[in-house]
């Protein structure tokens, strides 16, 4: 008779992926998701297993656990995109001190555009590295 053990998956909810689901691997095979701010449940024969998550074409690390029979393995899973605000704050900020400019066609000043392009290039550098890399 094979052993049974558990590892629960819990991802928190998060803001910048609520839409996304993630997909559980274990031993390189897929088991089930992980929906924003769920928990879920898999069945395991004890043992040494690899677990990775996946949302699109980016992964987590895979991690070893080592369960023996009966016993629960509780992981988390989080997407590595934390500082995302310290960027969106001041590109909101800017872009409605800029819609505001243009609407009431006082005219944007020239140090303006230095001011947009220091907010917007580093926002958009962040955000693009975590949908590429």
């Amino acid at each position: 008779m094979e052993t049974q053990a558990k590892i629960i998956i819990h991802r928190p909810s998060e803001f910048m992926n609520r839409a996304r689901v993630f997909k559980v691997m274990i031993d390189g095979v897929e088991v089930g998701s992980v929906k924003n701010g769920m928990s879920d449940e898999f069945k395991i024969a004890a043992g040494k297993h690899s677990v990775c998550c996946k949302v699109d074409w980016c992964s987590s690390q895979e991690f070893e656990v080592n369960v023996t029979d009966g016993e629960t393995e509780y992981l988390e899973v989080k997407s590595g995109m934390k500082y995302y605000f310290h960027f969106l704050i001041p590109l909101v900020a800017v872009l409605l001190c800029n819609f505001i400019l243009v609407v009431s066609k006082s005219g944007r000043p020239m140090w303006f555009n230095i001011v947009l392009l220091l907010t917007a290039l580093p926002a958009l550098s962040y955000i693009f590295y975590y949908l590429t890399i």
